[in-house]
C-alpha cells in the first residue's frame, strides 16, 4: 500500500469496530467500481454487509442493461445482511441522506432522512426525501458527497444539477452553443465518475475544441497558450510545478518507500515537496 506510514499507525491503534457506508441514491446508482467494492469484502477479519434489503424500481432495471452497472449491482446483491461474531464490520446503506449531528459537545448519532428516487429517464435519477427518519449511533462521521460546482457570472448555469449546459462539451445558451466556451468535469456532468469517466470526459471536450479550430469557429491566438500562463503566474509571484519538478517528487517517494517496504512513501507536506524539488532531501 502507498498509504502514509503515519496514518496507517494510527489505523492500527484504532478501536472502531463498525463503519456505516451511507449512499443518497440507490445501490444501482453506486459510483465506487467492483474492483474497489471486491477488495472490501476481501479485508482481513472484516465483514462488508448490506445494512437492509435493496430497493430497486423498474427505471433502475433498466440502467441494469449497462453490463459495468449490472456487475457491480451483483456484487452488492451478493453481501450478506447477518454479520459473524468477532468480526469488524462495514455496513452498505442506500438511499439516506444525513439531515442532522446528534449530541452535546461530542458526535452521538447522525439522524438520516430516508429517500426516494426521482426522474424521468434512466441514468438521470435525483433523490428526493420521504420525510421519514432513523439515528444511527456514530462517534466520527465523514462527509463524501460529492461536490457542488459554482457558477461563473455570464455562464449559463443549472441550479438544480449544479452544471453548466452543454453539448458535446460546448457550453450551451439557450440551446445554441457558445462559441469559444467549453466544459469539463463535475461541472460539466456533476459529481460522478472515476478516472476513466473523466478521461472520456476530457477527450469529448477537446475534440469539439479541436473540431471549433479546424472549422475556423475559434479566432487565431498569436500567444501561445501554455507559455504565456506561465508568464502570468510568475508575474503574480506563484510557484509552478513542473512534470520534471513532478518526476523528482516521484523518484523520492518510492525510494523512501523501498526504504520500509512498501511501493511509495507519501509526501503529504507541501514544504517537504519544495524541499524535494529544490535538491534539499535532507530533511
Amino acid at each position: 500500500t502507498d498509504i502514509t506510514s503515519y496514518a496507517l499507525e494510527r489505523l492500527k491503534r484504532s478501536k472502531i469496530r463498525e463503519v456505516h457506508i451511507i449512499g443518497r441514491r440507490g445501490p444501482v446508482q453506486a459510483a465506487f467500481t467492483t474492483s474497489e467494492l471486491r477488495e472490501m469484502t476481501k479485508l482481513e477479519g472484516s465483514e462488508m454487509l448490506l445494512a437492509e434489503e435493496l430497493i430497486i424500481s423498474e427505471m433502475d432495471l433498466q440502467e441494469l442493461k449497462a453490463r459495468q452497472k449490472k456487475r457491480l449491482f451483483d456484487l452488492i446483491r451478493s453481501l450478506n445482511t447477518r454479520k459473524l461474531p468477532d468480526s469488524k464490520i462495514a455496513y452498505l446503506h442506500f438511499l439516506k441522506s444525513p439531515s442532522e449531528f446528534l449530541g452535546e459537545n461530542f458526535l452521538r448519532s447522525v439522524r438520516f432522512e430516508r429517500n426516494q428516487l426521482r426522474g424521468l429517464e434512466p441514468g438521470k435519477q435525483y433523490p428526493v426525501g420521504t420525510g421519514i427518519y432513523e439515528d444511527i449511533p456514530c462517534g466520527i462521521a465523514f462527509r463524501s458527497i460529492g461536490y457542488r460546482s459554482r457558477p461563473i457570472p455570464g455562464i449559463p448555469f443549472n441550479e438544480r444539477t449544479g452544471t453548466v449546459p452543454h453539448l458535446a462539451g460546448k457550453i450551451l445558451e439557450n440551446g445554441n452553443t457558445l462559441d469559444g466556451f467549453y466544459v469539463v468535469g463535475w461541472l460539466k456532468r456533476g459529481a460522478t465518475g472515476i478516472i476513466g469517466t473523466n478521461i472520456m470526459d476530457a477527450e469529448e471536450t477537446v475534440d469539439a475544441i479541436f473540431n471549433d479550430i479546424g472549422s475556423g469557429a475559434l479566432p487565431s491566438i498569436e500567444d501561445s497558450g501554455n507559455q504565456k500562463i506561465l508568464e502570468i503566474l510568475k508575474s503574480r509571484s506563484i510557484r509552478v510545478v513542473s512534470y520534471q519538478d513532478w518526476k523528482k517528487i516521484d523518484k523520492e517517494e518510492i525510494v523512501r518507500g523501498q526504504r520500509i517496504g512498501k511501493s511509495r512513501e507519501k509526501l503529504v507536506l507541501m514544504e517537504d515537496i519544495i524541499k524535494v524539488i529544490d535538491g534539499d532531501v535532507t530533511f
